[in-house]
């Protein structure tokens, strides 16, 4: 597939995944295929095809998908988030047992 074709294509197409930006055009190209779901909006290669394997994963893209999606969008900001928090709590701590001292 076009959208991981290496290295390069394959981090960008998880940022879009993570991003939510058109994820669900990615999903359905490599559910059913880019013969069946041509591929519109992001040409990749270098010598302008779009795609050229036109092999579909079927579910299995699918259950992929939602689990890159879901672990990206929701549970690796929530970490993050909960990690900024936890630092700012033990530096505010910090900041006022030097004072008291």
């Amino acid at each position: 597939m076009v959208s991981f074709g290496c290295v390069g294509y394959s981090m960008f197409t998880i940022l879009r995944l993570a991003t939510l930006d058109s994820w669900e055009q990615i999903l359905h190209i490599n559910m059913r295929g880019c013969a069946e779901y041509p591929n519109l909006g992001y040409p990749l290669t270098k010598d302008g095809s779009q795609c050229t394997d036109s092999a579909a994963l079927g579910w299995f893209a699918a259950l992929v998908f939602l689990l890159v999606v879901v672990i990206e969008s929701f549970v690796l900001p929530t970490v993050l988030i909960g990690v900024v928090i936890v630092s700012f709590d033990e530096a505010t701590r910090r900041g006022i047992m030097v004072r008291a001292r």
